[in-house]
C-alpha cells in the first residue's frame, strides 16, 4: 500500500503567487519512499480513494497544495484528510473547493502555521446540487488541461527561440 507526502517545495526563487498557480495545475502529491502492508500495521490509518488531502502544518499551507487520493493510502503525519460526509457533495467538488479556497486563510499563522479540524469545522460554504458540482468540476478540469497545454507550448516556443539564437551566433 502506498503512502503519500507533500511534493517538494518549489525553488526558492519562485514567487508565492507563481507557486500557488503551479500547485493549481498539479495534484501536489508524490509517493513516499516507504510502503507498508495495511494488515501488518493496523494502527496506521488508511484513507480511501477520493479523499482530499492537504498540509496541516508548516509553510506548505501557504502554497495551497491540495490533492485527491486515487488509491487507498496512508498519509504523512503533517497532512490532513477530508472526505464528504454524505452524497450531497462529491469528492471532486470538495477537491476543487479546497484548491480554490486558499485554506491558509483558515490556519493559525504562528511561528509554525497550523491548520486543525477546529479551523475547518468553522468554515461554511455553499454546496450546489450534485449535477452542478459535476459541471463545475468538469469545467475546472478542462481549464487545468488547457492551461497545462499552453504551458507546454510556451516551453517549446522558448526552447525553439533559444535554439534559433544559438544558431545565429558566430
Amino acid at each position: 500500500m502506498p503512502g503519500y507526502r507533500l511534493s517538494p517545495f518549489l525553488p526558492s526563487d519562485a514567487s508565492l503567487r507563481e507557486a500557488r498557480f503551479r500547485n493549481w495545475l498539479d495534484l501536489s502529491l508524490c509517493l513516499a519512499e516507504s510502503r507498508f502492508a495495511a494488515n501488518d500495521n493496523q494502527h496506521v490509518r488508511v484513507f480511501p480513494p477520493g479523499t482530499v488531502v492537504f498540509p496541516k502544518r508548516g509553510a506548505s499551507i501557504f502554497l495551497n497544495k491540495v490533492g485527491m487520493l486515487a488509491t487507498d493510502a496512508a498519509l504523512d503525519p503533517n497532512m490532513m484528510a477530508i472526505s464528504p460526509r454524505d452524497n450531497s457533495i462529491t469528492s471532486r467538488y470538495l477537491y476543487w473547493f479546497a484548491k480554490g479556497a486558499d485554506l491558509w486563510h483558515l490556519a493559525e499563522t504562528t511561528v509554525l502555521p497550523q491548520l486543525n479540524h477546529k479551523h475547518l469545522h468553522a468554515a461554511r460554504f455553499l454546496v450546489p446540487p450534485v449535477c452542478t458540482q459535476n459541471q463545475i468540476c468538469e469545467y475546472l478540469e478542462q481549464l487545468r488541461l488547457a492551461t497545462a497545454r499552453v504551458g507546454i507550448q510556451r516551453t517549446k516556443a522558448r526552447q525553439h527561440t533559444l535554439s534559433l539564437m544559438r544558431s545565429l551566433q558566430p
